[in-house]
């Protein structure tokens, strides 16, 4: 019980912000687009009719970059890939699990590289301040098999 008690206030004891990750360049193609999207924000890939549009982000649970946690926390963003035709897909994708950072709807190739801003300790987060950093590609033919 002692040690549970000692970890939970040293668990956020002020530290040094972590380094951010750079974007990832385009490793395939050409036709690889960085958005930075707010909720609600569409955007259409140069060369597609597909819009992409962030519909949510929910339980951020991130560990704030002003504090030292056992956790790296994790937060759940959730898109909605409407192609021209045919119905909607809705994804989610977790921001610290690196299998749930990828996917593929519609013939795109999503591939999620951050959320924005970085939780800091004591302050809440509006939905209107979260800006979600995505990869997008089409995807070959090769990727299709």
């Amino acid at each position: 019980m002692t040690l549970c008690a000692w970890l939970s206030v040293t668990a956020c004891a002020a530290a040094p912000p972590p380094q951010q990750p750079s974007l990832a360049t385009p490793v395939q193609d050409d036709a690889e687009a960085i958005a930075s999207l707010r909720i609600g924000e569409p955007f259409t890939p140069s060369g597609s009719t597909t819009v992409v549009i962030v519909t949510d982000v929910s339980d951020d649970s991130r560990c704030p970059i002003d504090a030292t946690c056992i956790w790296a926390g994790d937060a759940t963003v959730t898109l909605r890939v409407q192609p021209p035709k045919g119905a909607a897909q809705t994804i989610a994708m977790h921001v610290g699990k690196a299998e749930t950072r990828t996917a593929t709807a519609a013939g795109l190739r999503l591939r999620l590289e951050r959320l924005e801003p970085a939780p800091r300790a004591g302050q809440t987060i509006n939905r209107d301040q979260y800006r979600v950093v995505i990869a997008i590609a089409r995807q070959s033919i090769q990727e299709d098999r």
